[in-house]
């Protein structure tokens, strides 16, 4: 029997996903339908029992994890920066234009390779993969899910870790992806919103 370990959240839509911008260190606002995406998340959320709430402190993560525990009063939150999406620096901002998803993906492709004003994929991997595994941990421990409500970067990276496919739990804003166990295997996939596999880099979808 499957046992859901940690359902991981992306935060709902804001204005710079709409417009196509690298996020990174941005710090928007939810916008009117991303608002919606974390009532959305809420409704969905409301019978499940979970053991706690971990959320990047960013503006449109922290709106989305508070819309969800508006419904489970008694469950400890966190917010931490640790949960941050990765720091692409100089592209946070910018458009995705064809030249910026080159750029970005010469960072990919060398992930030690620090970005101007920003930090190195395996820098991002190191910092993430200690919080799911230690999300993973409390929820053993506790025999309830952990809810992360992140971004589009850290989902990524939650299907890179269990199976070495970034793309492997890829949702839309607003859509959640589980870590499960089904008894032998630890496996990563979307549940809610899946986003449909990129026909393009890797750098398309860096949140």
């Amino acid at each position: 029997m499957n046992q859901t370990l940690l359902y991981v959240a992306r935060h709902g839509q804001t204005s710079a996903n709409a417009k196509g911008l690298f996020r990174g260190n941005l710090n928007p606002d939810l916008d009117a339908k991303g608002r919606a995406d974390a009532e959305a998340l809420a409704d969905y959320f409301k019978d499940i029992c979970l053991a706690g709430i971990f959320y990047s402190d960013k503006k449109r993560s922290t709106e989305t994890a508070e819309a969800i525990a508006r419904c489970h009063p008694n469950i400890p939150c966190y917010a931490t920066e640790s949960l941050w999406p990765w720091n692409v620096g100089m592209f946070s901002g910018q458009p995705k234009s064809p030249e910026n998803l080159q750029k970005l993906e010469h960072y990919i492709q060398n992930p030690g390779l620090p970005i101007p004003n920003g930090e190195s994929l395996n820098d991002f991997k190191a910092r993430i993969r200690p919080c799911l595994m230690e999300g993973m941990e409390l929820a053993n421990k506790n025999g309830a899910p952990v809810l992360f409500v992140v971004h589009s970067s850290v989902v990524h990276e939650a299907g890179s870790m269990i199976h070495g496919d970034h793309n492997a739990a890829l949702v839309e804003p607003g859509g959640i992806a589980h870590i499960y166990t089904d008894g032998v295997c630890l496996k990563a996939e979307p549940l809610f919103k899946t986003a449909p596999q990129p026909s393009g880099s890797r750098a398309d979808t860096v949140s």
